[in-house]
């Protein structure tokens, strides 16, 4: 007989010491080992305060460094250091005086959560800033003491922004390159996926990798080109690489469409044999992009033109992809050539850089209880406050770390903040336990300050790996930092208790505080993605009955909208899926997101047929077509929304006098019929269930 709730705490486990894919961040761990060494180095002749704070300024300025774009690394690091310097100054001005520093601190750390608004630096920035002030404000001090802090935490900042953004190589454009040679090796895997024939679940999973891989790519190029007065036209090439991996993107998963429906064992072999030497193409392109000087890059293995039999439709549509997958990779080859040459490449494939949200517009659009992050604050206000006050009446000694561990914990949702704690408590457990050992074993300050710069290199190289193992190299790097000058290493037993005590209170507040019903939010999310793929239907259509060339701005807009929109209700399913949801209510969810990508699929294979089949004659009927698409689409996100069942499908649309078209016509029909009855299995009750 199994015991109850031994299958959570498992899969929590699980969750805790999954490691996420990558290798340990060494050149992170070295500048983070060197930002703290310094300071310690040059502690025997520092006041106490300054030497005490000069080493966590710079560990917690150094860890917020995440790369990428150089002016996005200044602008992190750089709010910490402001940021910072004014929590140590409120946090010493209202020590000792819990009156005071309680709401204080509340207000504050409530104002730093916001930083989840701002990802991906805004959450590290928010959360260093809240630590750094929590430390000031409960640890002892005086208004007198002031100007130590001070001093010590602006040397320790300064230390670490001179390391961290002038003594490391300052290559502007050089995370440019790697975001997008990582597009390319995405693309390449995806590729070899389709050309290997796996599963297509498999397949549909390299969608969202390839298109979250895209946008990171964007994003570190707008970061990248703000605010430079004169542009070497880099960045415009690197866009257009960009674009045009977006437009290959496309075309891959129609291919992969078309694959799956079936095609002549003739023609599916050749389209593999191209698959694979483009795979290959696509690899050496991708590690072209990084290498600044003139090359010269070897044309593609192969030649669509001649590899593959026409005699069918399907056959037809699948040479004309790959036709256009090789003129896609030949404009990426003149603009990776021209990136050192400064030659001018075809100007149609530069797109408008999208301007970044304002600051204002970003607050506001999170004042309203719907939202994940206000919540949230109000969440870190509440906890912190509780916890300080406790920690206040009752002097628990160091009771400060009670505080700032259920700060660090609490994440927006509910199942973030159950993995965080127990990561956090298996972290902390192990780490005191070793943080004891050399409490007890080594009394030389040489090799405890040694130990120190070590143990902090290590917690930054493995933080993006897991937060169980940065848990465990943490705590002992925070506990002898924190506690060298005082010697007072007997509270390490008292730091565990605290830990577990803070994960507890984590996690009753993610229960009882706002809590969020993910699968209402997913319902929500699902929603909006519906509502972007009817557009993806509507650009589709006009570009099918207009005969417009292939690629069509619109539709390469919509359907990026689309995916992105996909992606986040993807996430939000992850959410479920980790709060153990049952089957009933995560099955259908999952196939409402695979079924929603096979069917933008199955669209875009649809919107192809205009390059292959003579459109005009069968004009009425798609119009028609599209319009008992977009409809029967409303119709399920209307009972999305509503928590209903949708009605049944009853569509009566006109036969499509092409056998191409009405091929990719029925794929679409069925899909959407089984994405019907997805939503119905989602939104029927579970007594109607059984009944």
């Amino acid at each position: 007989m199994q015991v109850p709730g031994i299958a959570t705490v498992s899969h929590h486990a699980r969750v805790a010491t999954k490691l996420a894919p990558g290798r340990p961040a060494l050149w992170l761990g070295l500048r983070t080992a060197a930002a703290v060494g310094l300071p310690l180095a040059i502690a025997p002749w520092l006041p106490p305060l300054a030497a005490t704070w000069a080493p966590i300024a710079g560990y917690g300025i150094a860890l917020v460094d995440k790369g990428g774009a150089y002016r996005a690394r200044a602008k992190g690091m750089g709010s910490v250091a402001i940021g910072g310097i004014a929590a140590v100054a409120l946090g010493t001005l209202v020590a000792g005086h819990p009156e005071i520093a309680v709401p204080a601190v509340t207000i504050a750390c409530m104002l730093c959560a916001f930083g989840q608004a701002f990802p991906p630096v805004g959450p590290a920035v928010g959360n260093t800033i809240a630590v750094h002030l929590m430390i000031a404000a409960f640890l002892p001090a005086h208004i007198g003491s002031l100007a130590g802090a001070l001093t010590g935490y602006a040397g320790g900042a300064l230390w670490a922004l001179f390391l961290g953004l002038v003594v490391w190589p300052v290559r502007v454009y050089k995370p440019l390159r790697r975001a997008v040679s990582a597009s390319l090796v995405a693309l390449a895997d995806y590729t070899d996926s389709i050309a290997a024939m796996k599963s297509r679940d498999e397949q549909l999973r390299n969608h969202r990798v390839i298109r979250d891989q895209l946008e990171v790519a964007r994003r570190t190029l707008v970061t990248t080109r703000r605010g430079r007065g004169r542009e070497s036209g880099r960045g415009e090439r690197l866009l257009g690489i960009v674009h045009v991996a977006d437009h290959m993107f496309g075309i891959l998963v129609a291919l992969e469409e078309v694959l799956d429906a079936g095609l002549p064992e003739a023609s599916a072999g050749a389209v593999v044999r191209c698959l694979e030497a483009h795979a290959a193409s696509l690899r050496q392109l991708a590690d072209a992009v990084l290498v600044e000087g003139v090359q010269s890059i070897p044309p593609p293995a192969f030649d669509p033109a001649t590899t593959l039999p026409t005699k069918d439709g399907a056959s037809r549509q699948a040479a004309h992809m790959l036709a256009r997958i090789h003129e896609e990779r030949a404009r990426a080859t003149a603009l990776i050539e021209s990136l050192a040459t400064d030659a001018e490449p075809a100007t149609d494939l530069f797109v408008r850089v999208e301007t970044p949200t304002p600051f204002s517009d970003v607050i506001r659009l999170h004042l309203n209880l719907d939202s994940a992050v206000l919540r949230h604050a109000m969440r870190v206000a509440i906890c912190v406050l509780g916890a300080s006050t406790i920690a206040s009446i009752y002097a628990l000694d160091h009771g400060y770390w009670i505080t700032l561990t259920t700060y660090l914990l609490l994440q927006p949702n509910r199942s973030a903040t159950t993995t965080r704690a127990v990561q956090r408590g298996l972290g902390t457990i192990v780490g005191a336990m070793f943080a004891a050992a050399v409490a007890w074993t080594i009394t030389s300050s040489l090799l405890l300050t040694i130990l120190i710069v070590i143990l902090a290199g290590l917690s930054a190289s493995v933080l993006a790996l897991n937060y169980a193992l940065f848990s465990l190299f943490v705590t002992p790097t925070f506990v002898l930092l924190a506690e060298m000058h005082t010697r007072d290493f007997l509270l390490i037993e008292i730091r565990i208790l605290y830990t577990l005590l803070a994960g507890a209170i984590a996690f009753v507040a993610s229960l009882l505080l706002w809590p969020a019903r993910e699968r209402v939010q997913f319902d929500e999310q699902m929603a909006r993605a519906l509502e972007a793929l009817e557009r993806y239907v509507g650009a589709v259509s006009t570009a099918v009955s207009a005969g417009a060339p292939a690629p069509s701005h619109d539709v390469v807009e919509t359907r990026r909208t689309f995916g992105l929109a996909l992606n986040n209700a993807e996430t939000s399913l992850e959410r479920i899926i980790a709060e153990r949801q049952p089957s009933d209510v995560v099955e259908p969810r999952m196939s409402m997101v695979t079924l929603t990508r096979r069917l933008g699929a199955a669209i875009n294979v649809f919107g192809t047929t205009r390059t292959v089949v003579a459109i005009q004659p069968h004009r009425p009927a798609i119009t028609e077509f599209q319009s008992a698409i977009r409809t029967r689409i409303a119709e399920l996100i209307g009972a999305l929304r509503a928590g209903q069942a949708p009605e049944t499908w009853r569509h009566a649309v006109p036969e499509i006098g092409d056998v191409t078209i009405m091929a990719r016509r029925m794929r679409i029909e069925r899909y959407l019929g089984l994405l019907g009855e997805a939503v119905t299995r989602a939104t029927t009750p579970a007594d109607e269930k059984a009944a």
